[in-house]
């Protein structure tokens, strides 16, 4: 605990110097993602989402005693998400350059290899308990930047292929048969939905808008043709005489000038 308190301590000096010594010249990062990704490889593999749901953890307040667990891997479960809640923290209170060097090292050296492809397995029995840990992470990632970087992750931005396989992979499950999976997964993304985050919202709503992709085209195209046969049957009639501008009553001449009722002496 006094360990973790002071690496936040030291993370957090002001001075450039500082955080670029500690990037540059330590294990910061390799370290921090390390614990990441040993803690993930300690998690039960096959466990009900409801149950790690229902799991309470923050950082400094586990209290916890093995004997006391409530169900197998209980322990390991809440020492990663305490871990992960510490590294939430851990970006917040940090100097801005290394902030934004550790969402990038978590995404690139635990998000990608380690949770990615357990997320992507086709088997429901490998891919639920991981996806049951990344809903539970996303409740309570507050940092925009973390936030930022976790949308990132999911959606695949600055992916060189155009293939966003992870992103498809979860929305498709939103529908799954299975109860229990399409509940999880609409979840994960409700979780997203209340982050607020440019990327996440492009990627679930708005790309949606732009393109009319929700539309039915076949009927969209028949509409179209309806109002532009309809607009050129207007354009073709003939238009009504233009009425007379000349005050009723009044005579006008030959030339198209009203004669009023003064005279010029």
């Amino acid at each position: 605990m006094k360990c973790c308190e002071g690496l936040i301590l030291l993370t957090s000096l002001p001075e450039d110097a500082a955080a670029t010594a500690i990037l540059d010249h330590t294990k910061f990062l390799h370290e921090i993602t390390t614990w990441l990704n040993t803690a993930y490889n300690h998690l039960p593999r096959s466990i009900d989402p409801a149950v790690v749901d229902g799991v309470e953890a923050r950082w400094g307040i586990d209290h916890i005693k093995m004997s006391e667990a409530a169900f197998p891997g209980q322990r390991h479960i809440v020492n990663f998400l305490s871990l992960f809640d510490y590294c939430n923290i851990l970006i917040k209170e940090a100097h801005s350059k290394i902030s934004k060097a550790l969402v990038l090292a978590i995404r690139k050296q635990f998000l990608e290899p380690a949770m990615k492809p357990d997320l992507l397995k086709d088997s429901e029995e490998q891919f639920i308990a991981p996806s049951a840990y990344l809903a539970k992470v996303l409740q309570f990632v507050n940092t925009d930047l973390l936030n930022q970087e976790m949308s990132n992750f999911i959606f695949e931005v600055d992916l060189e292929s155009d293939l966003r396989s992870l992103s498809r992979t979860l929305i498709e499950r939103c529908d799954d048969p299975s109860e229990m999976v399409g509940s999880l997964h609409l979840k994960l993304f409700d979780s997203l939905l209340q982050k607020p985050c440019e990327v996440t919202v492009y990627e679930l709503v708005a790309k949606y808008l732009v393109s009319r992709a929700y539309a039915d085209q076949s009927k969209l195209n028949s509409e179209e043709k309806s109002v532009s046969h309809t607009e050129t049957s207007i354009n073709t009639q003939p238009s009504p005489a233009s009425p007379s501008l000349s005050h009723p009553g009044t005579p006008v001449s030959p030339g198209g000038k009203c004669f009023g009722s003064f005279h010029k002496n």
